[in-house]
């Protein structure tokens, strides 16, 4: 990517990371190490036309979502998330698409939360 003058990285992350979740300990500080590594690359990188940048997710229905929670552990996420669903993993793919698009050229170094607005909730 340096040699080439151009370059996009987007890193998956976790709300979980942002806001605390009890049980995820190891999982949240990997996934905020992601977050603070990102923005530090961001400002190594950036004079090569390269940009750094984190989509952060929350519950997302995929088949690995229900090897961790049943369906009925799921359905009561839901009312976590003032959007009342939870994520799809196109939600995620229009937040990485954008940061890999050349829209993004002047934005690096920053995290996209795809949550529903989850993360808003204390």
């Amino acid at each position: 990517m340096v040699d080439g003058g151009y370059g996009r990285v987007v890193n998956i992350i976790s709300d979980s990371a942002r806001v605390g979740e009890p049980g995820v300990a190891v999982y949240a500080g990997a996934k905020a190490a992601t977050a603070g590594f990102s923005r530090v690359l961001a400002k190594e990188v950036g004079t090569f036309g390269i940009t750094v940048n984190c989509v952060s997710l929350s519950t997302t229905v995929t088949p690995g979502a229900f090897e961790t929670f049943t369906g009925a552990q799921m359905v009561k996420m839901r009312r976590l998330y003032p959007t009342g669903r939870l994520g799809l993993p196109e939600d995620a793919a229009a937040a990485v698409g954008y940061f890999a698009s050349p829209a993004a050229s002047q934005t690096t170094g920053q995290t996209l939360s795809v949550n529903g607005g989850y993360a808003t909730i204390s």
